[in-house]
């Protein structure tokens, strides 16, 4: 099952494990192009086991692992979470946490593509032509660039990482870790989507911001929500549906306009403008978000 975020006009798709596994539908989308085809990680050399992954909110998702079986170190005694975060980019928080009553050694590798496919050919899946895409490592700043540029047309995905990598690698980096008994260990990646070498991009989150709920509300979601209706019962059911279409309402905006309570057609494949769905959408959400409309 696809796990999908999404923030004003970048989404992301990926299984339960948080990875983007080629080839699918799965990646991470930016303005209609797929700036990452191809991202997973991998311990010692060998795939993590699932134990969950699901959305928290529209924009976060978390996904929790375990190892399989490794040269001394027993299945299931090393836990792997992924905190995931979709805002002016696509932020990850992952720790690794050692469950054993003794020290160990690991690796963690990080693979990585892209393709800079349209949105409609990867869901087509007939791709009109592969772009060339060159791969660059920044030592000093740590800093991994997937770069196309011929004839005017420029694409960057850009993945900054917290940690020095061990091992620099043609499809992507490892990393050595030590760790003691109930000891953890920390990396943070921000992927950025560019359009030009010179784009400025502030990410919307940051190492350690998961699950503050009030930094992501009070960027994307807490003015929208002082515009719309509120509604107080001990209902509750009907409470956390109301709340929660507030939230699907929220998600479906779009940036990078002038009344940005235009909604899109829906997610993922249809962030963009059409007419008729936004013109429904407003007239039945009338009661609730007047502003639609107006």
């Amino acid at each position: 099952m696809n796990v999908t975020t999404n923030q004003n006009n970048s989404f992301l798709i990926t299984g339960e494990t948080g990875d983007i596994t080629p080839p699918s539908e799965q990646g991470f989308y930016d303005s209609d192009t797929r700036f990452l085809s191809d991202y997973r990680f991998f311990i010692s050399g060998r795939k993590l086991k699932k134990l969950t992954g699901r959305p928290v909110n529209y924009y976060s998702a978390v996904h929790y692992l375990s190892n399989p079986s490794l040269d001394g170190v027993k299945e299931g005694t090393i836990t792997v979470s992924r905190n995931q975060l979709v805002g002016d980019g696509f932020h990850e928080d992952i720790n690794v946490t050692n469950y054993n009553r003794k020290s160990v050694t690991l690796t963690l590798e990080m693979v990585s593509k892209t393709d800079f496919a349209d949105i409609f050919e990867v869901k087509s899946q007939k791709f009109k032509r592969r772009l060339k895409v060159k791969s660059t490592y920044d030592k000093k700043n740590n800093v991994a660039r997937l770069i196309h540029k011929k004839k005017g047309l420029y694409r960057e995905t850009r993945i900054i990482v917290s940690k020095t990598p061990s091992k620099i690698l043609k499809r992507g980096l490892i990393w050595q870790i030590n760790l003691r008994p109930k000891e953890s260990w920390r990396l943070c990646c921000d992927i950025l989507p560019l359009t030009t070498p010179e784009e400025q991009f502030g990410m919307a989150y940051k190492c350690g911001q998961f699950g503050l709920i009030k930094v992501g509300k009070a960027q994307h979601f807490e003015e929208y929500s002082k515009q719309v209706t509120s509604i107080d019962t001990d209902y509750v059911t009907l409470k956390q549906s109301y709340d929660q279409s507030i939230d699907d309402l929220a998600a479906l905006r779009l940036a990078g306009i002038k009344q940005s309570d235009v909604p899109a057609a829906g997610i993922p494949w249809f962030m963009t403008y059409f007419g008729r769905d936004s013109l429904i959408t407003a007239l039945q959400t009338m009661l609730v978000a007047p502003k639609i409309a107006r």
